[in-house]
C-alpha cells in the first residue's frame, strides 16, 4: 500500500533556525528536527527564497551540504518571486512570505504546515491574517515537544538546550543580545516521583514498575495507573 510522504504537511524551516541548530550541534543537532518531523508525518523542506539566503548565508557550505546530503526537497515559491522582481513585495521578509505561500497550496491540499522560525513575523496578527493551515513553531517549543513525547531524553534536552545557550546570545541568559520571547525553554520534565506520595514512590522503586509505565505513559502514573497490572501476584510483587 502507498504511503504518503508528507500525511501531516511539512515543516519548513527558515535560515536562522537551520544557522542557530548547527551552530548548536552541527549536523547531528540538524539530523534531530529531521527525524522528528518524519516522526510526526512530515517531511522537512525548505522553499527555494530560504536556499538564497543559506547560499548568500555564512554557512552556505556547511548547510548546503548538509541538505544537498539528505535529499531535503526546495520548494519553489513562484508568485512571490515575481512579487520580488516587480518589487510588489520587499526581501525583508522574504523567507517568510515564501512559507506562507507553500501553506496556503498545502491547505487547499487539505494539510497543514508547520513552519519552524524564530521570526517575530509569525507572532504578527497583522501578518498573519488571512493565512491558513500555518502552525508556527519556535526551536524552544520544538525542543520541549520531543522532550515531552518522549522522542529524545531529558539528557539530551538538557545537552541540546546548553549547547544553544553557549553558541547562540539571543539564548543565553545575560547576554545583551539575550531573548526572552524565544528562550522559553521549559526545562526538563519533572521525574515520575515527584508526582508519587510515600506509598506510590516505595511502589515506584520495585522492579517492574517501569514496565507498565511504559505501557501506560508518565500522565497515568498513581494509583489508577495500576489496572495495567493484570493479576493478584503482579501487584502483590509490587506492593509487597
Amino acid at each position: 500500500m502507498f504511503t504518503p510522504t508528507r500525511p501531516n504537511g511539512y515543516l519548513l524551516a527558515d535560515t536562522n533556525s537551520l544557522v542557530y541548530a548547527y551552530g548548536a550541534g552541527g549536523t547531528r543537532q540538524l539530523e534531530t528536527y529531521f527525524r522528528f518531523a518524519k516522526e510526526q508525518g512530515r517531511e522537512f523542506a525548505i522553499t527555494s527564497t530560504v536556499a538564497k539566503e543559506i547560499k548568500d548565508g555564512p554557512l552556505r557550505q556547511e548547510l548546503g551540504r548538509y541538505i544537498a546530503d539528505k535529499g531535503i526537497k526546495v520548494l519553489p515559491t513562484p508568485k512571490l518571486e515575481r512579487q520580488l522582481e516587480t518589487g510588489q513585495v520587499s526581501s525583508k521578509n522574504a523567507g517568510e512570505a515564501s512559507m506562507l505561500e507553500v501553506a496556503a497550496e498545502e491547505h487547499a491540499k487539505g494539510r497543514s504546515t508547520r513552519i519552524w522560525s524564530e521570526d517575530k513575523f509569525f507572532e504578527n496578527p497583522q501578518q498573519m491574517r488571512g493565512a491558513q493551515g500555518v502552525e508556527p513553531v519556535k526551536t524552544s517549543q520544538l525542543l520541549d515537544q520531543m522532550r515531552e513525547g518522549q522522542f529524545i531524553s531529558d539528557a539530551e534536552y538538557r545537552r541540546a538546550r546548553a549547547s544553544y545557550q553557549q553558541t547562540s546570545p539571543v539564548f543565553q541568559p545575560g547576554s545583551a543580545s539575550h531573548s526572552p520571547r524565544l528562550a522559553t525553554f521549559d526545562g526538563p520534565a519533572p521525574r515520575v516521583l515527584d508526582h508519587l506520595g510515600a506509598a506510590d514512590a516505595r511502589i515506584a522503586a520495585k522492579p517492574g514498575f517501569q514496565t507498565f509505565t511504559k505501557v501506560g505513559g508518565a500522565a497515568s502514573v498513581g494509583l489508577l495507573g495500576y489496572d495495567f497490572v493484570t493479576t493478584a501476584s503482579q501487584y502483590n510483587a509490587l506492593t509487597g
